[in-house]
């Protein structure tokens, strides 16, 4: 990963650049990642790891439509050091509890 600085070309892009090359803000800087590239078919266990992070996100994407649970979560959120946002505290209680 790089972070790209002072550059008027890149600066606040996103997206894919080729099959290659990845650009992501995050907290305000665009940051250039190189795209993994996959080999072979996908095991059990990473099937099985990508059903649960989506249990995880439907139900914390569930949780915020409702005020009082996503107040719940932004509180949580706020409380910790760890999580910035609400949906961040509430994927990583549902997916620990998974």
């Amino acid at each position: 990963m790089s972070y790209v600085k002072d550059n008027l070309v890149t600066e606040g892009l996103a997206g894919k650049l080729g099959n290659r090359f990845c650009f992501r803000i995050i907290n305000g800087k665009t940051c250039l990642y190189r795209i993994g590239l996959r080999s072979g078919e996908q095991t059990e266990a990473q099937l099985e790891v990508q059903e649960k992070f989506k249990l995880a996100a439907a139900q914390a994407r569930a949780d915020l439509k409702d005020a009082t649970k996503k107040a719940e979560w932004e509180a949580a959120a706020q409380a910790s050091a760890k999580y910035k946002t609400a949906f961040g505290a509430a994927m990583a209680h549902y997916y620990g509890t998974l």
